[in-house]
């Protein structure tokens, strides 16, 4: 563990349980963050709330986060870094591209809907307050998909003439407005099972050959 040498260059028992216990509450600040900003929102949660119900003093906060910028995009990061995992573990590896791409776009909605917070976060404050975590949100989905038509492609299951770069985008920004029609006033019904069947049926009918 660098940094933690004693004058002999080895690390002692105890320096090991603080760091241990440093990354304890460190986490715990994160978690708590998560849950806060989320209730309160970016603007109304102050770090001395947030201390209190971690745990911690104020000054461990910016010590662990640097800042409250810093501890937000920590927050919206690790959001992004679930709906990464969350996607990815809903493939199946003997799948087709065009199959995979179908369960990538359902892989949103079915994160959202788990986890309606995450749509708040992304969409009224990262917007607002970390907005290249919200590019980084962006460039995840277009990837994705791109990733899928270029595997589709080399599969032959790509229809001539498909621009694979812009069909990727396109595809994200529909997922884009239909994930926000779901949740636009926490309304989980305004996107119907039928209606996301549809939009991938017309995307599929699109793109394969």
């Amino acid at each position: 563990m660098m940094g933690l040498k004693n004058d002999g260059g080895r690390v002692t028992m105890s320096q090991t349980r603080r760091q241990i216990e440093s990354d304890k509450r460190k986490a715990v600040v994160l978690a708590k963050a998560r849950q806060l900003f989320g209730e309160c929102g970016y603007k109304a949660l102050s770090m001395d709330r947030l201390a209190e119900q971690a745990g911690v003093s104020k000054g461990s906060v910016f010590a662990f986060y640097g800042t409250k910028q810093g501890l937000f995009a920590e927050v919206v990061g690790g959001l992004l870094d679930e709906i990464i995992a969350f996607t990815a573990a809903q493939q199946k590896p003997d799948a087709s591209a065009l199959a995979s791409l179908e369960t990538a776009f359902r892989a949103g909605f079915n994160f959202i809907q788990r986890h309606p917070q995450t749509f708040h976060f992304f969409s009224q404050q990262a917007r607002l307050v970390v907005p290249e975590k919200l590019a980084e949100h962006k460039t995840y989905w277009i990837e994705t998909f791109t990733h899928f038509l270029t595997m589709a492609e080399q599969e032959g299951a790509l229809a001539p003439g498909v621009n694979v770069t812009a069909t990727g985008e396109a595809i994200y920004h529909l997922h884009k407005v239909l994930i926000e029609e779901l949740f636009s006033g926490q309304d989980l019904q305004a996107v119907s099972a039928e209606t996301l069947d549809a939009a991938i049926a017309m995307v599929l009918r699109g793109v394969a050959a």
